[in-house]
């Protein structure tokens, strides 16, 4: 069985990150693209992609590989990684004793400063959104100011539905990475929008929160555009910000405000941020506190 393509497992291995651990279609497509630019890489040199040919020097030679071709260290960390994590896969199915990666070192994270929005920046585009008079720019200002004021994912804001939403305590019911439930609280304001929001839509054909003129959700593609087009009329074009960089202005705005840094990392649904090493549990209230200390 060993001698089988490599892309075969890799298939396999596909199937159990779906399945299994319930990963989000953009990491799926991240693992997918990595190991078809390591399948790349190994066509190249000739190398047959057979299990009992994958052995360390190889995947040392890959990342200079990726280095010759200009690949920055964060992205050539996520394809070795990716890549450790479909070994140890097979590892842990039993059709290899160990991975051939278990000694390689991915190169150290590259050391730049993350790009995030200043609160004028933020308020800005929010201004101009709102006073847009294009068909659905109620909705794009509300899709905006949610990952603004909230700090979810891209794809979190598209599958948000109006059922996650307590209008009565002002929080939205989140469903991150791994279907890892978090509550977010969210300004009275926002709430009250929110709820203007639906009331336009009712009766409703489409529990989703943001939807097309057709009446069916948007796609996270979508997101993008209206956000590239805003940015254009803001003037903030052509300086590297794109719509995730408002999750990292939520963050590093709630930490200046104040804000404890294990409230941020449960507001962001992450297991830690770079800024600490201890995750503790902190209460709701406190959450709440954290999240209106923004300005919008």
């Amino acid at each position: 069985m060993t001698n089988q393509d490599l892309s075969q497992y890799h298939d396999e291995f596909i199937s159990f990150l779906k399945v299994e651990k319930n990963s989000s279609p953009h990491t799926v497509a991240n693992y997918k693209s990595d190991f078809k630019l390591f399948s790349t890489y190994l066509e190249t040199y000739k190398i047959l992609p057979t299990i009992p040919n994958m052995e360390p020097p190889i995947f040392r030679r890959y990342i200079h590989y990726l280095k010759d071709n200009e690949y920055k260290n964060s992205s050539i960390r996520r394809k070795i990684n990716g890549l450790k994590s479909f070994f140890n896969y097979l590892v842990l199915v039993d059709y290899i004793p160990q991975s051939p990666l278990k000694t390689i070192i991915v190169p150290n994270k590259d050391k730049h400063l993350p790009i995030f929005f200043s609160e004028d920046q933020v308020l800005l585009l929010l201004r101009i959104a709102k006073q847009s008079t294009q068909p659905d720019a109620l909705r794009d200002y509300l899709l905006i100011k949610l990952i603004a004021s909230t700090g979810i994912r891209r794809q979190e804001a598209v599958n948000l539905d109006f059922k996650n939403i307590d209008f009565k305590n002002n929080s939205i019911r989140i469903l991150g990475k791994g279907n890892k439930e978090r509550f977010i609280p969210i300004r009275q304001e926002l709430s009250d929008e929110l709820w203007l929001f639906l009331q336009s839509r009712v009766p409703l054909s489409n529990q989703a929160v943001f939807v097309t003129r057709t009446g069916h959700r948007i796609h996270a593609s979508r997101c993008h555009t209206i956000f590239r087009n805003l940015l254009e009329i803001a003037g903030l074009n052509n300086q590297g910000f794109s719509l995730h960089k408002l999750r990292h202005s939520y963050a590093t705005m709630l930490v200046s405000h104040g804000a404890p840094i294990q409230a941020v990392q449960q507001l962001l649904g992450h297991q830690s941020l770079s800024t600490t090493t201890i995750y503790s549990h902190t209460s709701a209230e406190h959450l709440k506190e954290a999240a209106d200390k923004l300005p919008y």
